[in-house]
């Protein structure tokens, strides 16, 4: 089975991962691990320097590729062997769009994310890939 696993570095993509690893729901199967970094800041009609726009291009791509490899190292503890991607762009496209790209038989996620509203509702991501996903989706709630 094909699954995938978008992370974003939040505990809630953290849980997500160690709760499919400890229920052995990853063993086995064909695993990727992907990240979507934003494409792009917007100041909502303020004009933003182009140094502070490419420094905080940077900081995404730095912190991508920080939780990819904190995501190998928690999957090689487990023994399990994942292939690990990214994309610039919207989450919920990116995800939607790696998913029928590879495939994917089940998406595993964690209900929230980095969002400035994520403690309050499930995370506007995680609800997209939930209502759009041509594959099955398994949202893994905080404390499960």
């Amino acid at each position: 089975m094909k699954i995938l696993m978008p992370i974003d570095g939040s505990n809630s993509s953290k849980n997500a991962m160690i709760r499919s690893l400890e229920r052995g729901l990853l063993t086995g199967n064909d695993v990727h691990v992907f990240v979507a970094i934003p494409d792009k800041i917007t100041g909502r009609g303020y004009h933003i320097n182009p140094d502070v726009i490419e420094h905080v291009d940077e900081s995404f791509e730095k912190h991508a590729k920080q939780t990819l490899e904190e995501a190998k190292g928690i999957f090689k503890r487990y023994n399990v062997e994942v292939t690990t991607d990214c994309a610039k762009g919207d989450a919920a496209k990116e995800i939607l769009e790696y998913a029928d790209k590879i495939k994917a038989d089940l998406i595993i996620m964690g209900n929230r994310g980095l969002g400035a509203f994520s403690k309050t509702l499930l995370g506007s991501v995680s609800s997209k890939v939930l209502s759009q996903a041509k594959s099955s989706v398994l949202i893994v709630k905080e404390g499960e």
